[in-house]
């Protein structure tokens, strides 16, 4: 029986101790959070380290768990605030008072082969926040990064579904080639990131001087942008993140009218009657048009629609990580016909092998297709109004008077019967192995890929002749196929050290191997059975056309870089690169570029530490050369042969001729940079600046030097000459504080860049646009002061080839003229000819600047972006065939509607524009300042309002986080340009689709 009584109670001690343990295990941890001037904070999400276990802080900012077995550390995290983490061995109660952020410095920004704190750097380059880019419907990222970056412009080519967009940075570096940055993406060196995923991105750094972009040496002249995309983290337990969208598109508030149809009848009589021509027409003839007055623009335009979807999983342990998203977009123009849908894939993973190896990948998928093009819509701008859409019975309307209508064909019908699709299809992507040799000392090898196909399909339908329509009745059928193949491989060698901790030593040296092939298959014919039919095979073989090209070139390269700080207070980074390219022959194949920079954190002087306000303040200086070889074509220095028919006994004969001259010394287009620059935070990281000054000379500019038509060749050389320099600076501002309920960040961007040819090499250009002493491709033309309004004022014209002239004409302005021996003397000489042409305009803007602010309540908060552009010139092009503006001079077509203000002697007499005339006599389509309009702008570009579903609600439905937000993209534009839009890079046509204005609602939810 004892031993039973003994038994029970040591069982009964057993429970309790095993319960008081139990009691151990589950010690509840308490506290109130606080920010550095002891405010309570609510929403900072407190958990375990290591673990998913945790709670947010109340109104009050405080907060209370149950702490776990096997956790002895508590995680303090708050957007804005520095992350904190604390030993909670022993303790129950835990007060925490967050700090602010030091905003910027120990950000990790993507750099050249490699990563740096923002702390640590002594080049220039600006990091672009992405966390919102999920929020902005953009087809393709760069329309997220437009206005957010100082340095750099950002142009779309027009409103077209998918369009691409023109970067610069800094300016205009070549007057021959492309002024585009190369792209990085994960390491892969491409020239667009159209086919990116915005939601995949996780930074983006703009490398914009030498100290930065030098690591990639040939290339880098016009800036880099390094683009990362997301990766999992370790020990990260799998999260499911969904983001979806869905958009109206619909005209902006920039309009580009046009006349209606008693305008268009009224000037058109007049510009006949200017002439000295007889009215092709009679009021009989007049009798058919009563109500006819067709808006073709508005016939042309639809309610765009513009949804999206992605999804995205991404985790991971200690030893592997990944993440793996797909998308899908889909947009329907705001222009009939027209759409643009993409599939995105991405699969980025990490994983280590032992103690010494680590594998990974970054690899992304994608599918576009394009349908329609902006073909029909420039027709719809010319279009007469007096022309019928639809007749009476339903079908397309027929001319009835060439005169009145001319014979363009309908604007709907060639939108409906035009087929114009594009399909891209590719993958870009690497794989990499990373071994560590030794303490500090690592080998990385990478292989990267960039492949894609565009498939491009063309089918025109055969006009019907009943509707009196220019074409032909027979169908064309066009196939353009082309494959391009880019790989690289990398082999770097990466060593890292520190001494005493008070030198840091950061080395790289690397080898690159890289090849471009492209190859384009080409064919047409016409005549299939029927328009249903829009294949190659079923055309008329005896009309076929075909043509093939391939494009071959490659680089070889060394880079190294290293990187040292004393004490994290002097820093110096030297890099160089040499590169070897095929496009070039002989001793100059192989560039060397080199780099270097310097950096003071100043703030860790000691005479600087009673200054309580500023936090941080780094002075930065870097020079350094960077090159440019993608002006030229792949075989610029290759003779190449073309073929000609020619007449041999009689008959045809093929035969080969030199198709262009070469030039074997040309040598690389350099680019010598210099910086400086100063980074500071301030009032405990609450006002952060960043400044550059930047002096940027190009030298050997490569561009073709004209040849004598007697030489019988059709293509000149390339050679290298002449010099161009970009001088300017930027500044960038952030504000932001959270203060209890209310959140505030606010930034903004200015730029200013002033392009200068400063030395041709005694070559007279400046037809082209290049003068020394102004801008690269500057506008050539005559300067003019208004109309001519008193008949004294056309003796000047007498004698030259403007003798036609009359009161109500462009008044062009004589400047100067020419010597016995046609050279120009700088003095007037009393009439108007080619002399009196001058530069007359700048397509670059003076200065561009950009603001974003974030107010932030409890769960809301709402984002406002604005850009603007200023002191930029855009040209009205007149006379041309696909020009908007004729002055009523072509054939029947529409006009822009500023033209009813013209010159008339009784009608207007005090008009702005000039007199019309179907013979064009005054000579008013030679372009002068007259045809130049300011193109400044101040936009709205995006209005962003976003709820939070608090956590609480979260977690009750099974998710982690949800939010909702409502956005307005491009919503009021300012302006005094009166084209319809400001922001393309071909707006100066007026004949582009214009961008629209997009509506949004979308829902960001985590599992």
């Amino acid at each position: 029986m004892k031993k039973k009584h003994r038994l029970k109670l040591m069982m009964t001690f057993a429970m309790l101790m095993s319960a008081l343990l139990t009691f151990a295990q589950q010690t509840t941890i308490q506290g109130i959070v606080t920010d550095a001037e002891g405010a309570p904070l609510p929403g900072v999400t407190v958990f375990f380290t290591g673990t998913t276990s945790g709670t947010i802080t109340d109104s009050n900012g405080k907060y209370t768990l149950k702490q776990e077995e096997g956790t002895n550390m508590l995680t303090f995290s708050f957007i804005g605030m520095e992350t904190q983490e604390v030993d909670i061995t022993g303790k129950t109660t835990i007060n925490v008072a967050l700090q602010n952020e030091s905003i910027g410095l120990n950000e990790v920004v993507a750099i050249g082969y490699g990563t740096a704190k923002k702390s640590d750097l002594t080049g220039a380059v600006t990091s672009v926040d992405t966390d919102d880019f999920d929020k902005i419907p953009a087809t393709s990222p760069l329309q997220a990064l437009q206005g957010r970056a100082s340095g750099i412009n950002i142009t779309s080519s027009s409103g077209m579904p998918g369009a691409s967009s023109e970067v610069m940075i800094r300016g205009t570096q070549s007057i021959n080639g492309s002024n585009a940055p190369i792209y990085v993406v994960d390491g892969v060196i491409t020239t667009t990131i159209d086919n990116l995923n915005p939601n995949n991105i996780a930074s983006v750094s703009i490398l914009k001087d030498a100290s930065a972009a030098a690591i990639y040496g040939a290339r880098a002249a016009n800036g880099v942008i390094i683009v990362t995309t997301k990766r999992g983290a370790g020990a990260q337990e799998p999260t499911i993140n969904f983001n979806a969208y869905y958009g109206v598109q619909n005209e902006s508030n920039l309009k580009f009218e046009q006349l209606g149809s008693a305008d268009f009848l009224e000037l058109w009589t007049e510009s006949h009657e200017n002439a000295g021509l007889d009215i092709p027409w009679d009021n009989e003839t007049l009798q058919y048009y009563d109500g006819v007055d067709t808006d073709w623009q508005d016939l042309m335009k639809q309610t765009g629609i513009i949804q999206s979807y992605d999804i995205s999983v991404q985790g991971g342990s200690e030893k592997s990580n990944y993440f793996l998203s797909a998308g899908y977009l889909d947009q329907k123009g705001m222009i009939i016909e027209t759409s643009f849908e993409k599939y995105t894939m991405s699969f980025n993973s990490d994983h280590k092998i032992g103690k010494r190896i680590k594998i990974g990948n970054s690899l992304n998928l994608y599918s576009t297709k394009r349908e329609g093009s902006d073909y029909a819509y420039r027709y719809a701008l010319r279009k007469s109004p007096m022309t019928r859409a639809y007749d009476e019975d339903g079908d397309y309307g027929t001319i009835y008077n060439a005169n009145l209508e001319h014979i363009h064909a309908n604007p709907v019908w060639l939108a409906k019967n035009i087929q114009d699709e594009r399909i891209g299809r590719g993958l870009q992507g690497n794989i990499y192995l990373t071994l560590d040799l030794l303490k500090g000392l690592s080998f990385t090898a990478r292989g990267s890929m960039d492949y894609n196909t565009i498939f491009d399909s063309f089918f025109q339908s055969g006009v019907p002749p009943k509707y009196g329509w220019e074409g032909t009745n027979v169908n064309t059928v066009e196939k353009e196929y082309t494959e391009k193949v880019h790989w690289i491989g990398d082999f770097i060698l990466n060593y890292e050290t520190s001494i005493n901790d008070n030198h840091n030593i950061k080395a790289l040296l690397g080898y690159s191997l890289e090849e471009d092939t492209q190859e384009t298959l080409f064919g047409s014919r016409t005549g299939t059975p029927n328009n249903d039919i829009r294949y190659l095979g079923a055309g008329d073989p005896l009309s076929q056309k075909n043509d093939n090209t391939y494009v071959d070139w490659a680089f070889a390269s060394v880079f190294g870089r290293i990187n040292y700080d004393f004490k994290n207070k002097y820093l110096f980074s030297l890099t160089v690169r040499r590169d070897g390219t095929s496009r070039l022959v002989g001793d100059n194949k192989y560039g060397v570029f080199p780099s270097g920079s310097l950096a003071w954190r100043m703030s860790e002087e000691g005479f600087m530490q009673g200054i309580d306000w500023l936090d941080d303040l780094k002075l930065r200086a870097s020079y350094g050369t960077l090159g440019n070889i993608l002006s030229i074509g792949a075989y610029a220095t290759s003779p190449s042969l073309a073929d000609r028919q020619a007449v041999l006994n009689q008959g045809g004969a093929l035969g080969y001729t030199l198709a262009n001259a070469i030039n074997p010394d040309l040598k690389w287009e350099s680019a010598v940079k210099k910086n400086f620059g100063f980074d500071a935070t301030m009032f405990n990281s609450k006002l952060y600046a960043t400044t550059n000054f930047f002096i940027e000379d190009t030298y050997d500019l490569l561009f073709r030097d004209p040849l004598a038509p007697s030489t019988g060749l059709p293509v000149s050389p390339y050679i290298n000459a002449g010099e161009v320099r970009n001088t300017g600076y930027e500044i960038e501002l952030g504000y932001r504080q959270n203060n209890g309920d209310w959140s505030y960040d606010i930034n903004a961007n200015f730029s200013k860049v002033k392009n200068e040819v400063t030395d041709l090499e005694d070559r007279d250009l400046r037809t082209s646009g290049l003068v020394e002493g102004y801008e690269v491709n500057s506008f050539f033309g005559y300067k003019s002061n208004g109309l001519i309004t008193d008949a004294s004022q056309l003796d000047k014209y007498q004698d030259g080839p403007f003798n036609k002239k009359q009161i109500g004409d462009i008044n062009l302005l004589d400047i100067d003229g020419y010597d016995e021996n046609g050279e120009l003397t700088g003095v007037p000489d009393g009439k108007i000819d080619a002399a009196d042409r001058t530069l007359i305009g700048n397509k670059y803007p003076d200065f561009t600047y950009g603001m974003m602010g974030t107010v932030g309540y409890k769960n809301w908060s709402l984002q406002v972006q604005l850009q603007g552009v200023q002191g930029i010139d855009f040209r009205t092009r007149v006379g041309g065939n696909n020009d908007v503006v004729q002055l009523m001079s072509s054939w029947a077509r529409n006009e822009d509607a500023r033209v009813k203000d013209r010159y008339h002697e009784t009608a207007n007499p005090n008009g702005s524009w000039p007199r019309l005339s179907k013979d064009q006599s005054g000579s008013n389509a030679e372009f002068s300042e007259f045809w130049l309009e300011d193109a400044s702008y101040f936009r709205i570009r995006n209005i962003n309002l976003n709820y939070s579903v608090p956590k609480k609600v979260c977690q009750k439905a099974g998710m982690s986080s949800l939010g909702l937000y409502i956005s307005v993209q491009n919503l009021y534009t300012f302006t005094n340009y009166t084209g319809p839009d400001v922001d393309s890079s071909s707006a100066d046509s007026y004949n582009t689709i214009p961008q629209p204005q997009t509506w949004t609602v979308g829902l960001r939810a985590s599992f």
